[in-house]
């Protein structure tokens, strides 16, 4: 983290329903300079098959896959990638992160999308709450 102080903002991202690999949720123009802190998922049916994977993009560009894998119901990690994997229904990010998850200027595009979902039941009713720290 680049500093101590703590101003936090939490964005909430639901995909609702069967999601498919053109699921797109949100596309977010982030007001300030920011830095990803805190990234807490659950789908509403775990993806069995394959692993399920959720996308946060920075203007384009893949700054965190979260994998959320079959088989497991709850799964933790810490990494500039977060995630569990396929089958796993619930990723979580502690905060404070000792490395931002991803860093944002103002006026940056934040983006979620999914890009796997599974392969004999795909993954269902995905929501995110990712946590902002202003820069």
């Amino acid at each position: 983290m680049s500093g101590t102080s703590q101003d936090l903002q939490v964005l909430w991202v639901t995909i609702p329903g069967a999601l498919t690999t053109s699921s797109v949720s949100l596309n977010y123009p982030v007001p300030f300079a920011a830095e990803v802190v805190d990234v807490q998922g659950h789908l509403g049916t775990a993806a069995t098959g394959a692993d399920f994977h959720a996308t946060v993009k920075a203007n384009g560009s893949v700054v965190a896959t979260h994998v959320l894998t079959a088989g497991q119901q709850n799964g933790t990690e810490q990494t500039v990638q977060p995630g569990a994997a396929a089958g796993t229904n619930y990723i979580f990010t502690p905060y404070p992160a000792s490395t931002p998850v991803a860093s944002f200027n103002k006026g940056d595009l934040l983006q979620v999308g999914v890009s796997q979902v599974g392969s004999t039941v795909a993954g269902s009713d995905l929501t995110l709450a990712i946590t902002l720290n202003r820069k």
